[in-house]
């Protein structure tokens, strides 16, 4: 069977813009197929999409686990991304807010954790800000930041913390000169300020030419700053839209029915009997159904702009005594 980076991904995403995803895990065939690393394995496929929002998601494979937009925008919270070889690649601009990178086995290979492909004609690429690189023991000192792969290759790493420390060159070569490859206080696993001073400042490019480049491998703090979400997407605000709304404190009514204040940031409500969703409402109370047997409880979550849901609420055990 052929799997390619193009074609067989778990999830392909074509077009399909304002995507939101939570709560998800994705992997691919190759998941636990330890002995393969040379085989595309894509577990989320995205092309030409503007505007997804991805949260608390998981992408687990080994070789270009998560293949990025083509033109398009992407916001991602909270997610954990697994991989090998390149395994976040492609074009776009793509920001990982607070996000678990980690580094799998690679047959004492180093992992290299992505390969911007982004378009000359954007002002950002990857940006992974607050993130958190960890994973197998025997990637300490071994694996690359990224490496370019084609276009003009953007990568950023603000604020992560590096808890397995890259090989001091950082980022690998590739046939492309990279437009900006650089960090901003990455740190240690234990808080300090990681060493970055033996970054590679020298690529190839496909004739075989050394470049030296010209940026910075290591961003002032007014550079950093424009690295902030609403710089990067102003006027879209995908950390607001996404947020958790907090859940209402329930009450329970002698006659078995369940009540709240109503939240208004909410767009619905999620309705939970021990635990499990049975129901959604509009409304800020449940009627429970005659016949519910005693000794359950109800709880309640609120979705938000886009329906994904929050945390549950208190807990009240029907019928109430």
């Amino acid at each position: 069977m052929y799997e390619g980076i193009d074609c067989t991904a778990t999830l392909f995403l074509k077009g399909a813009d304002s995507t939101y995803i939570q709560d998800l895990e994705l992997w691919s065939n190759y998941r636990d197929d330890m002995n393969d690393y040379t085989s595309s394995a894509v577990a989320l496929n995205e092309k030409n999409c503007r505007g997804n929002i991805f949260k608390n998601l998981s992408l687990m494979s080994n070789q270009d686990t998560y293949y990025t937009n083509d033109g398009g925008t992407t916001y991602l919270e909270n997610c954990t991304i697994k991989g090998t070889n390149n395994f976040i690649c492609g074009g776009g601009t793509i920001y990982f807010n607070r996000c678990d990178i980690e580094l799998r086995e690679h047959g004492g290979k180093g992992d290299v954790i992505c390969a911007p492909a982004t378009e000359a004609n954007r002002s950002y690429g990857y940006v992974f800000n607050s993130c958190h690189i960890y994973g197998e023991k025997e990637q300490e000192g071994k694996y690359m930041l990224g490496r370019p792969w084609k276009n003009a290759p953007r990568a950023v790493f603000l604020g992560t913390l590096m808890e397995l420390l890259p090989d001091s060159l950082g980022w690998e070569i590739h046939n492309t000169i990279p437009r900006l490859f650089s960090e901003y206080e990455s740190l240690d696993n234990e808080f300090q300020l990681a060493p970055t001073r033996g970054r590679r400042k020298q690529f190839k490019d496909a004739n075989n030419v050394v470049t030296n480049i010209r940026y910075n491998t290591y961003l002032t703090e007014n550079e950093a700053e424009k690295y902030d979400i609403n710089d990067v997407f102003p006027g879209w605000h995908p950390e607001r839209k996404s947020a958790q709304i907090n859940p209402p404190i329930v009450q329970i009514k002698d006659r078995g029915s369940i009540y709240w204040e109503d939240v208004p940031e909410a767009c619905l409500y999620a309705v939970c009997r021990n635990r499990d969703v049975v129901a959604f409402t509009t409304q800020p109370f449940y009627n429970v159904p005659k016949g519910t047997p005693e000794n359950v409880s109800y709880s309640v979550r609120c979705a938000n702009f886009y329906g994904g849901l929050g945390e549950r609420s208190n807990e009240v055990t029907y019928p109430n005594r």
